[in-house]
């Protein structure tokens, strides 16, 4: 049985390396393309922020799942309240869900800033010539919006959990997903 179970995570982490591998090709490729047709330096500054900002919000996700009480997800689905059913499946596989939001979507989206950051620091650096104390500018203010932010969220994750998780399966829920509604459509 634990040889089996050590096989199951080995199998899961080389999948997971190798989704995080080709996200960040696909994002790579669609944020450099992008940048490319962007005109301005504040164009791409916002781009920029945007990625940062999805990896702050997945990283309180992923923490979130990790706090959040699954029963109270029960209670919320016997209440019939939308998302109670996506809240509960998040949290039951909280191992895989904080995995797939802090490290695959989180650290990817952390890797593509800081390249993007160093296509904004040049092209800043053509405008003002000080290309050096760009890139630095750039690569710090990354680091600490990524850093503060996820600092931020970390704490709010933790302290509200259930309501993040909450809101995250209300939007799983409006798009119609149901998580687990194959395995049971499987067994019978």
């Amino acid at each position: 049985m634990g040889r089996q179970k050590n096989h199951s995570i080995i199998r899961r982490a080389i999948f997971v390396g190798l989704g995080a591998f080709f996200i960040a090709v696909v994002v790579s490729v669609l944020s450099q393309g992008l940048m490319a047709n962007l005109r301005s330096v504040l164009s791409a500054i916002a781009v920029l922020l945007v990625i940062i900002f999805v990896g702050i919000i997945m990283d309180v996700v992923g923490t979130a799942v990790t706090a959040a009480d699954e029963p109270v997800f029960h209670a919320m689905g016997a209440r019939r309240q939308k998302g109670a059913l996506q809240g509960a499946w998040l949290v039951r596989n909280a191992d895989g869900v904080a995995n797939f939001c802090n490290d695959v979507v989180g650290d990817v989206s952390s890797a593509i800033s800081g390249a993007l950051g160093a296509g904004v620091a040049l092209r800043m650096a053509t405008v003002d010539r000080s290309q050096l104390w760009m890139e630095i500018l750039v690569t710090a203010s990354i680091a600490g919006l990524t850093v503060g932010g996820k600092a931020l969220g970390k704490s709010y994750a933790i302290r509200k959990a259930n309501r993040v998780i909450h809101t995250v399966g209300r939007l799983i829920a409006s798009v119609g997903i149901v998580p687990g509604a194959d395995k049971g459509r499987k067994r019978r």
